[in-house]
């Protein structure tokens, strides 16, 4: 029996039990035998039995997800010289964070950002990216489950945080970031577990195409237009 209301169903198992041993022991003194242990086995029985089904109820009924959720934030870049410029030999370098906005603690928090460029993307792309999306995520998902990289407590208003730079750009990459034939992927995991020790996580994606050209080749998040990689999906 799964029942969603646990707490009403706990009563009516309960309810369940006192109504058998009470019709049990009328029929059983109807009859004038008196056997104690006898009595004692069924009234045991009957209470493990019970326990048995609450225990269980609970367990099916338990917190698909946790009752908190970090927040991710779309990527920052990084405020230097070696990671804020686009051109041959240059790299850029972004902060992802996910934020603890509830007003309860988060519990064992970890995250893992990846960066990809992609050269000439096409309409297989986003397919492509999902698929690296679902295998990096089971990747994630047992180094979590092992203890790797997980991290303190975090509280509200408190953040988990990674950075992620590219390789230095070559030519052609740098010339698609400004006519929109390069992309910059930027992919981040996180999980977490709330004060009752449920477990939940998430990912996110997202790319980053056309960059305004800039005399000073400095660039800030105003400059940045992030896309969702799945928008369409």
């Amino acid at each position: 029996m799964t029942v969603g209301q646990t707490l009403i169903a706990d009563i009516c198992y309960l309810a369940g039990l006192v109504l058998f041993l009470s019709k049990f022991y009328s029929w059983d003194l109807s009859r004038n035998i008196k056997k104690n242990k006898f009595y004692a086995a069924i009234s045991i029985i009957s209470c493990v039995v019970a326990i048995g089904a609450i225990e269980g109820n609970h367990f099916l009924n338990r917190p698909k997800h946790t009752s908190v959720y970090l927040q991710y934030l779309a990527p920052k870049i990084i405020n230097r010289p070696e990671f804020n410029g686009v051109g041959p030999g240059r790299q850029l370098g972004f902060n992802v964070t996910w934020m603890n906005f509830n007003p309860e603690r988060v519990f064992n928090a970890s995250t893992k950002t990846e960066i990809i460029v992609i050269e000439k993307p096409n309409a297989d792309t986003p397919k492509r990216i999902l698929e690296l999306c679902n295998k990096e995520r089971i990747k994630f998902d047992e180094e979590y489950q092992s203890g790797i990289n997980v991290t303190s407590e975090l509280a509200r208003g408190d953040g988990i945080w990674g950075s992620v730079g590219t390789d230095p750009l070559s030519e052609s990459q740098s010339k698609g970031l400004f006519d929109g034939s390069t992309r910059i992927y930027v992919i981040s995991f996180c999980s977490w577990q709330d004060a009752g020790k449920n477990t939940d996580s998430s990912f996110r994606c997202n790319f980053l195409q056309w960059l305004p050209i800039k005399s000073s080749n400095s660039y800030t998040d105003k400059d940045l237009v992030w896309h969702n990689c799945f928008s369409n999906k």
